[in-house]
Formats: structure tokens, C-alpha cells, sequence
């Protein structure tokens, strides 16, 4: 291992220590980046929207995420969790577009919920039976149609997505 991973190592361990116990996403983020932005809560229509349409239940981290903020924009404004709307836009288009068909493995199976800004997109897994089983979070690749573990929760995500693992 380099010293840089190590730097990163011990920067994810420290910012899982300093959250430790800390329920509020008001809290949590902001202890995570300073830089990071939350809006007001997501209408709760719009998240019954989601279930409906995509026929998934989604998970209580996501939840109540949602009940707090309406997204997670980074430093440079990408969204680490999309805002509602374009969480239903997202998947909608990944699904639906035409140009993606010969191109990508179908997108059925993975409800994207935020981005990294290179392209690449996290999401949860869904399995045949239309569930979300837990709250691991995959990355998927762009430029080659990998999917590939990222992290254990959202509150992983943001921590890996702040040290750099995903850069």
C-alpha cells in the first residue's frame, strides 16, 4: 500500500469515529464536509412516486435522508444523493433510452441515487423479486458497464466519496 492509501484509510476511519452515534443528517453531513449542501425535506408524494414506478420499497436510511434533505450536492454541485425528482428522472431515462440498449446491460435491476461527477453513478442493488435487501451501494461505471461495490451505507458513501476511494 502507498502512503496515500493509508492517508485514506485512516481519514475514513477518523470520519467514522467522529460521526459515531449522530442520528441527524442535519448533523452528519456537515461533520463529513462543510462544503456539502442539504436542502428542505423531499415531498413526501414524490418519494411514494418512486416506489410506485419503480415497484421497490426503498430503504429506511434513504428514507430518512429524504424526511431531512431533498439531495446532497457535493463541493463542485454534483448530486451524492439525487434530489427526488431527478433520483425518478434518472432511473426513468437509464431505463427508457433507446441509445443505451445496445450499449449497456439493462438498468432493471439498479435504483441510482446519487452521482460522482465523473460519470459514474451509485445506486442500490435490486434483486428478481423487486427488493432492496440491504444498504450496500454499487458504482457503476460508464465508460465500461462494471458495477461494483462501493460501500456498506449511505453514510459509508458520503465518508468514501470525501477520502477520495472513488477518484
Amino acid at each position: 500500500m502507498t502512503e496515500n492509501d493509508l492517508n485514506m484509510i485512516e481519514k475514513h476511519r477518523s470520519l467514522h469515529e467522529k460521526i459515531k452515534g449522530e442520528k441527524e443528517w442535519k448533523n452528519i453531513i456537515p461533520m463529513i464536509s462543510e462544503e456539502w449542501k442539504i436542502t428542505k425535506p423531499a415531498k413526501s408524494y414524490l418519494i411514494q412516486n418512486i416506489e410506485r414506478k419503480f415497484q421497490i420499497q426503498l430503504p429506511k436510511e434513504l428514507l430518512t435522508l429524504y424526511d431531512q434533505t431533498n439531495g446532497v450536492k457535493d463541493q463542485f454541485s454534483y448530486d451524492l444523493i439525487f434530489p427526488v425528482e431527478v433520483l425518478i428522472e434518472k432511473n426513468t431515462e437509464m431505463r427508457t433510452y433507446d441509445g443505451f440498449k445496445d450499449l449497456y446491460m439493462p438498468f432493471d435491476n439498479i435504483l441510482f441515487i446519487g452521482e460522482y461527477g465523473n460519470g459514474d453513478l451509485f445506486g442500490y442493488p435490486i434483486n428478481m423479486n423487486r427488493k432492496i435487501r440491504n444498504r450496500f451501494i454499487f458504482i457503476w461505471n460508464h465508460e465500461n458497464d462494471s458495477r461494483k461495490w462501493a460501500s456498506m451505507s449511505i453514510i459509508d458513501l458520503f465518508i468514501r466519496a470525501k477520502c477520495g476511494f472513488f477518484d
